[in-house]
């Protein structure tokens, strides 16, 4: 019975010793055990592409969870960029139920996202994502306007542009612009991040995915990446945060109406005038005949 019993334990010992040994192999744990996990929308940068503390960042994040596998990297075309970030609007309300739409971006910001998110979705992989935050003092809004946040994550999934935006035009305090545009939180699949109106676009071949996140048919080229904008640099004037350009404003005598109509369209053809701006002084041309 002695015998029997020494012959037990000494197995239970050697699957104890089996187990203790297997335990403390090297094998290396999964990807992000013990690791604290983002919150929705936070960003974990994993290269950054640019980054100017007044005016916001872009940066190349891992993609979410339920994200990843996307058609990256990619050389998207700058000019058809322009255009699809240019057509992307707001809808706010203004006098209570009157609602309106004004662009998101000005051409400031835009003259900044457009060579750094080219950059960016060149450089992601299919597990990446670009991130970017974007600061600017808007018009449309009120007459002495706050500087604005406005955030997403961009990557492209079955040949389309997926805008997903966290922030959307969010008025900021004069003294922590910095605090916010770098602590900023970008789009996510898991929640709506915004709560400043509903973004939407009029580009061709675009759709909404949701209230916060715009898809469009991407167009790509062979050509050079645009060079990226100077990090640091004070931002020059914005046409589209300001009234129309003189010339629109107090015509030259000579100046015919025609003139003058052709100037205004030109000018909002070239987005240096807003929608609002457009008509307003059309209107103003066209009340002198």
């Amino acid at each position: 019975m002695g015998t029997l019993t020494k012959g037990i334990t000494g197995v239970a010992a050697s699957l104890l010793l089996a187990v203790a040994v297997t335990g403390c192999s090297t094998t290396a744990p999964p990807p992000g055990a013990g690791q604290e996990q983002a919150q929705p929308g936070e960003v974990v940068g994993q290269k950054t592409i640019w980054s100017d503390a007044d005016r916001g960042w872009v940066k190349l994040v891992a993609a979410e969870p339920r994200g990843g596998g996307y058609d990256q990297p990619v050389h998207v075309d700058p000019q058809w960029l322009r255009q699809a970030l240019y057509d992307i609007k707001l809808r706010v309300e203004r006098d209570g139920d009157n609602e309106r739409a004004i662009r998101l971006f000005s051409v400031a910001q835009l003259d900044v996202l457009v060579p750094t998110l080219v950059r960016g979705l060149a450089e992601a992989g299919p597990d990446q994502a670009v991130a970017f935050a974007t600061a600017a003092r808007r018009g449309g809004f009120t007459f002495f306007d706050p500087v604005r946040l406005t955030t997403a994550r961009v990557f492209v999934e079955d040949g389309r542009l997926n805008v997903l935006f966290g922030t959307v035009s969010e008025p900021l305090p004069e003294d922590e612009v910095r605090g916010f545009v770098a602590d900023a939180r970008v789009g996510t699949r898991e929640e709506v991040i915004n709560e400043g109106g509903t973004v939407w676009s009029r580009g061709w071949e675009s759709r909404m995915e949701r209230d916060d996140w715009v898809v469009l048919a991407v167009k790509t080229t062979e050509g050079e990446l645009p060079a990226l904008p100077e990090a640091g640099a004070k931002a020059g004037t914005d046409p589209a945060e300001q009234p129309a350009p003189a010339a629109a404003d107090t015509p030259a005598p000579s100046r015919t109406a025609r003139d003058r109509l052709k100037l205004l369209k030109s000018l909002h053809e070239d987005g240096l005038i807003t929608d609002e701006e457009y008509s307003r002084k059309r209107r103003e041309v066209l009340d002198t005949l």
